[in-house]
């Protein structure tokens, strides 16, 4: 049993052991908050001593490798017995298939924990009226091209009755690593259903139940009336010294964003001849010149 003694919970997966000491380096900016990581069962038992030296209050499960963050992410959903008003999800992402893996973790948790004056205005946008969850703006992009992912998404939108129109206008957060507050939390809880359907660690690159649920987090959050933000929106409030942080703004924000999103897709698309799915393409483009007609009538 879980006892809380702060409003905020840091959970994370800390599969490459090699990075507590950078990870403990952004722990040590955040002030009162209750730390929960998973560890995978043949974690040395040295690290296990580390994290305990350091934080001694800390939980720390060990759960069997399978379903990358994702997994221990819904069993640890499923296990913290008490409500926290703030969460922070980070795993320590390494990638090492892409050159640049280490730049991708790095970045995401500079966005996330980076400053104390990150953090505050972070949960000061959690706070806002249906807001849920915030992300690095640089990682948010469009589901509209799901590749591998495609009939596991289909299913999992399905099974959680969550209604998306083909091609799919919603955003994800790549690495999966953001803020968010008990409303969300509330609301990801539906997921702790799959906790064990995920398929076993092969090595797999893409196309697994972890990358779906990644992909579907936000359209989730919207079946609760939930809107999300980014952390670079967030910083234009403090470079503008404006402290106003409402819905209002932050879901025209969004819009701009997404708009900006769908353009890169189709660029990415067009520059991919060989590998996109045609029909999608077609969808994306004939949605694109719709907006466009449409706002050239309303204009008139």
């Amino acid at each position: 049993m879980t006892l809380k003694r702060n409003d905020t919970a840091l959970i994370l997966h800390l599969y490459y052991e090699d990075l507590w000491q950078e990870i403990n380096s952004y722990l040590e900016k955040l002030l009162n908050f209750d730390l929960y990581i998973t560890l995978t069962n043949n974690a040395s038992d040295s690290i296990e001593q580390e994290i305990k030296l350091a934080y001694p209050n800390a939980y720390i499960y060990r759960l069997q490798n399978q379903g990358r963050d994702i997994r221990p992410f819904l069993v640890l959903l499923n296990d913290i017995n008490t409500e926290y008003k703030y969460y922070c999800k980070i795993h320590t992402k390494k990638s090492p298939q892409l050159v640049n893996g280490a730049l991708w973790r790095t970045e995401l948790l500079n966005a996330l924990l980076g400053s104390d004056v990150s953090v505050k205005k972070i949960k000061q946008a959690l706070n806002v009226d249906y807001v849920g969850l915030v992300a690095p703006q640089k990682y948010i992009q469009l589901s509209e091209y799901c590749g591998p992912n495609q009939s596991n998404i289909e299913r999992l939108l399905t099974e959680l009755g969550i209604e998306a129109e083909r091609p799919y206008q919603f955003e994800f957060t790549r690495g999966t690593m953001f803020w968010f507050n008990s409303a969300a939390a509330d609301s990801l809880k539906a997921l702790i259903v799959y906790k064990e359907s995920f398929e076993e660690e092969n090595g797999q690159l893409d196309g697994t139940l972890a990358h779906a649920i990644e992909r579907i987090i936000f359209p989730l959050l919207d079946k609760s009336n939930l809107i999300y933000t980014d952390t670079e929106f967030l910083n234009k409030v403090v470079e503008n010294n404006n402290n106003k942080i409402d819905s209002y703004s932050i879901m025209k924000h969004n819009h701009s964003r997404m708009k900006h999103n769908h353009s890169r897709t189709i660029s990415y698309l067009m520059s991919k001849k060989e590998h996109y799915n045609f029909t999608i393409l077609l969808g994306l483009f004939f949605k694109t010149f719709k907006k466009k007609l449409l706002n050239l009538i309303n204009s008139n």
